[in-house]
Order: structure tokens, then C-alpha cells, then sequence
């Protein structure tokens, strides 16, 4: 019980408001993690499903994707607890754990991104250079490296956090603009790595098509995969249009906040609105 004092609600939110939401990204949440699960069993039951490279690729986006789904469930459903229980300050490993594990979350699904728009220039690729175990090898141990990143990465930020005061909020003192600043930061870098990875397959493929010495079951290929031309210069300008621009802006204006710039305070909040 509290004693007394507020029990631990956000500011600014009603208590109906803040249970239904928390409640609906827990079902969301748990859907989503059950669902890759199910995925990943198949890949693992059936042997013809491990044998495909672009299938592997996809089993490696639902594995990043239970973990993206498990920052939602955490933050979540321990609020929800806390709000059924009538609790009120949170504990630092708790502040830490709501920080840190969206954090997890998203930077696991931004990877599984990645992974996706490379097994497309490996597509490309394959048709000169046939695909080794070397590439076999790395489909598995790209899980493990992805998990790897995001702890270290993630864990970076806890000297950040200042937890001294421990409000019922926990979002007083907490380490809310940096993780906002990290989040919108590895976006960007993500969104241009994926705009460079799909490029390169375009300016490759393109290359490929105009080759006189292509191989013809190579020229088979490639055709095959030519209609998604279009797709790959749609892809290109969704992502320079809603990630690259944006998030650079966001970053740019971060920096003029921390620096005390009107201006970059105005475009801070302006950008996030429209985000």
C-alpha cells in the first residue's frame, strides 16, 4: 500500500487511461512474441526450411523481433502490476529495466531490418559468386553478435541515469533525453545503413543486367529478381523521406537543446511532433 501517498501513475494520465493502454501492449506484446516463436519452431522442426538462405534470414527478423516484442510486454505488464498492486516508488533496477528494455527491443528489430535488406544484396551477389558456409556460418551467428551489441550498447547508457531521487514517476531523474537522443540516433544510422545496403543491390543488379558475360543461369536470376526495381527505389525514398531526414533533424536539434539553442529546442519538439 502506499501510505498515504500518490500511488505510482504517469503524470498528465488517468488511472483508467493508463491501465487500458499498459493492458493492450501487453496482449499486443505477447501476441507478437508468441507468434515468432511459433515461426522459429517451424524453422527448427523442419530441415528444408534451415537449408534456404533467404529463409534463414527471415528466422533471424522473428528471433530479433520476440526480443523487440519482450521490451513492450516488460514495460508493460510491470506497470500494470504496480498500478493492480497499488505500489508506489519504484526500485533503481526497476527504472533501469523500463530504460533499457525497449531500448533492447527496438535496437533488435532495427538489426533484423538490416539483416533483411542484406540478404538482398547477397541475392545479387550470389548470382557471380556462389555462396560459401562462410555465409552459412554467419546466418547463426548473427544472433548471437546482434544480442551481444545491443546489451553492451544498451548498458552504456546506465552511468547516465540519475536515480537519486527516485520519483514515482521515474521520469523526473531518469535518463528519458538521453535514451530519446539514443533511440533517434541509432535510427539514423540504421536508416542510412539500410538505404547504402539496398543502393548497392540496385547499382549491382543494374550491373549484372548489362554484363555480356553473364552466366545464363545467372541472367535467369537476376531477371527474376529485376522486378523489384521498383521496389528497391520505392524502399529507397521511404526511407531518406520518414527516417534518414527525420531523424536527422531530431538529432541535430537535440544537440541544440543540450546546447541551449532556441532554435534547436523549437525544431526538438517540432520534429517529435510530427514523428
Amino acid at each position: 500500500m502506499c501510505n498515504g501517498t500518490t500511488p505510482f501513475v504517469y503524470n498528465l494520465v488517468s488511472k483508467e487511461e493508463y491501465f487500458s493502454v499498459n493492458l493492450f501492449n501487453t496482449i499486443v506484446g505477447s501476441l507478437g512474441m508468441c507468434g515468432n516463436l511459433f515461426i522459429l519452431f517451424l524453422f527448427w522442426k523442419y530441415k528444408s526450411l534451415r537449408e534456404n538462405d533467404s529463409l534463414r534470414v527471415f528466422a533471424l527478423l522473428a528471433f530479433c523481433d520476440i526480443f523487440a516484442a519482450f521490451g513492450q510486454v516488460e514495460f508493460s505488464l510491470t506497470h500494470l502490476v504496480r498500478q493492480l498492486t497499488n505500489a508506489c516508488e519504484a526500485t533503481v533496477l526497476q527504472c533501469l529495466l523500463w530504460s533499457s528494455a525497449p531500448t533492447f527491443g527496438v535496437q533488435m528489430g532495427q538489426i533484423g531490418l538490416i539483416a533483411v535488406a542484406w540478404d538482398r544484396l547477397r541475392v545479387f551477389k550470389s548470382a557471380i559468386v556462389c555462396t560459401t558456409r562462410q555465409h552459412t556460418r554467419l546466418y547463426y551467428a548473427a544472433p548471437l553478435l546482434a544480442v551481444v551489441y545491443c546489451l553492451v550498447t544498451t548498458g552504456l547508457l546506465f552511468p547516465f541515469v540519475d536515480l537519486s531521487g527516485r520519483p514515482k514517476t521515474c521520469n523526473a531523474s531518469d535518463a528519458s533525453p538521453y535514451f530519446i537522443a539514443y533511440w533517434t540516433m541509432m535510427s539514423w544510422v540504421v536508416s542510412v545503413t539500410i538505404l547504402a545496403i539496398y543502393y548497392r543491390a540496385y547499382v549491382l543488379m543494374r550491373r549484372i543486367l548489362r554484363s555480356a558475360i553473364l552466366p545464363d543461369f545467372a541472367r535467369i536470376l537476376i531477371l527474376k529478381q529485376s522486378e523489384m526495381t521498383f521496389t528497391i527505389q520505392l524502399i529507397l525514398l521511404v526511407f531518406v523521406v520518414l527516417w534518414v531526414i527525420p531523424n536527422a533533424l531530431v538529432v541535430v536539434a537535440y544537440v541544440g537543446v543540450r546546447l541551449r539553442i532556441r532554435t534547436g529546442a523549437l525544431l526538438y519538439n517540432l520534429v517529435l511532433f510530427l514523428k
